[in-house]
């Protein structure tokens, strides 16, 4: 494998790995990357750092991408602007379809009304059946009673 195949990593301050790269040439792609200095840098751990190259190496998407040449943060910027024009679609569409979703609003509570008005009526119905089949019942009994 070629020399520009193979890179040298800092894991840890002072310690590099040789870490091959499938032909790709990691330091052009993120060789921009500008870490800014902060009171938590002194927190950063480069533990498993070569573990996530690697993995890196056997993403198909990540692959695909610096195979294509696209820098990541270009690529990042349009995911990000994918993802913006996706919203606002989806804003746009909610808005659009605001005035079906109070109708629909509308209607499930009128049919909620119904529903409740015909609860009253069926209990009402049930009570009227209860009370007109108690005398019956009585009778019935009375009869069997006569006949034993």
């Amino acid at each position: 494998m070629d020399a520009a195949a193979i890179k040298k990593v800092g894991v840890s301050y002072g310690e590099t790995h040789d870490i091959q790269i499938a032909g790709l040439d990691l330091g052009v792609f993120v060789g921009d990357l500008a870490f800014e200095e902060d009171a938590s840098s002194d927190d950063v751990s480069l533990d498993g750092l070569q573990e996530e190259l690697e993995e890196c190496k056997k993403d198909e998407v990540v692959t695909d991408i610096l195979s294509k040449g696209t820098k990541l943060r270009e690529y990042t910027k349009g995911v990000e602007n994918n993802v913006r024009k996706v919203e606002l679609n989806s804003i746009q569409e909610y808005i659009k379809e605001s005035d079906n979703l109070v109708s629909l609003h509308g209607q499930i509570r009128d049919c909620d009304s119904i529903l409740s008005q015909m609860e009253t009526l069926l209990s009402g119905f049930q009570e009227l059946i209860l009370t007109l089949l108690h005398p019956a019942h009585n009778i019935m009994n009375e009869g069997f009673g006569a006949v034993i």
